[in-house]
Formats: C-alpha cells, sequence, structure tokens
C-alpha cells in the first residue's frame, strides 16, 4: 500500500512538472526551463508582417509591410535585435540601411506572473504565441472604431535567439 501512494505521488507530481510550463498554445509540450529563463537571451527577429486595414466613408483601403530574412517589402536592408536581460531591462537595436539605432527601457509580463502569456517591451503589449529556447513568436492586434472609420492592426513577429 506504501509503494502505491509513493509511486502515485512521484506520477503526479512529474505530471505537475511536465504541464506547468506550457503556456502558450504553441509552445513546446516540454521544457525544462521556465517562462522567464527561456524569455531572457539575444533575440534576432526573422520575420515581421504588420497589416493595415482602414475603412473611410465605406472604402477600405490595406496594406502590407513585410521584414524576411534581414529585407523589408521596401527592399531595404531591416533588422531588429532584442537583448532582454534578468534585471526587467531590454535594449533594442534597429539596423535599418546600416544606419543604426538604440533604445533602452524595461520589460515585463503584462499579465499575473502566473499565466506568463503577454510581454511588454519598449511600451507596447504583445500576446505570446511560442516561445521556446530557441524561437518567440510574438503577435499585437489592436482596432480602433469612429462614427466615420474604422481601423484594424495587426503584427506577427518572429524572433530566433543568438
Amino acid at each position: 500500500m506504501k509503494n502505491l501512494f509513493r509511486i502515485s505521488a512521484v506520477a503526479a507530481l512529474t505530471l505537475t512538472v511536465l504541464f506547468s510550463c506550457k503556456k502558450g498554445e504553441n509552445d513546446p509540450f516540454l521544457s525544462l526551463k521556465s517562462r522567464d529563463a527561456r524569455i531572457t537571451g539575444v533575440w534576432n527577429l526573422t520575420e515581421l508582417t504588420q497589416i493595415n486595414s482602414n475603412t473611410f466613408g465605406g472604402t477600405t483601403v490595406s496594406d502590407t509591410y513585410t521584414i524576411m530574412n534581414g529585407v523589408d517589402s521596401d527592399g531595404d536592408s531591416y533588422s531588429i535585435k532584442w537583448e532582454i536581460l534578468k534585471d526587467g531591462t531590454y535594449i533594442s537595436t534597429t539596423i535599418l540601411n546600416g544606419e543604426e539605432s538604440t533604445s533602452t527601457g524595461y520589460w515585463g509580463w503584462v499579465n499575473s506572473k502566473k499565466d506568463k502569456i503577454a510581454i511588454e517591451i519598449g511600451g507596447d503589449s504583445y500576446r505570446i504565441d511560442r516561445l521556446s529556447n530557441k524561437d518567440l513568436h510574438i503577435y499585437e492586434e489592436y482596432s480602433s472604431t469612429s462614427p466615420s472609420s474604422s481601423s484594424n492592426n495587426t503584427f506577427n513577429m518572429k524572433f530566433e535567439k543568438e
């Protein structure tokens, strides 16, 4: 009887550990690192898609802006690097056609520390679609409506860890 109790306790503890780290729908099934440990590090943008849709007076105009493999939809070289540090700060480096700009600030989890499904960085909030040791997929959606117009915008970004 004691052995059955011990086996049940070990099995329950193992299942709790296995499933406690997966928060996002597309997160890896099993990760031995916490979300805090996975989010910190140096991340390089590999893909960005921004879709803007605006309606004025019954006419809708949509445009899409992309960055793929360091080139944006205008043909410019474009890179973004985020260094997310354990102390709650970040360094963001953007290079557009050789012109580098750097900003620093604070990052944090938008929702409770328990869920950790959204991050705020640089004053913008992003939902996390996937967070693994090597991949970070985030998105942001927002819309606005006035009596004469409406606007819908989405950002999808994919990063790889150095």
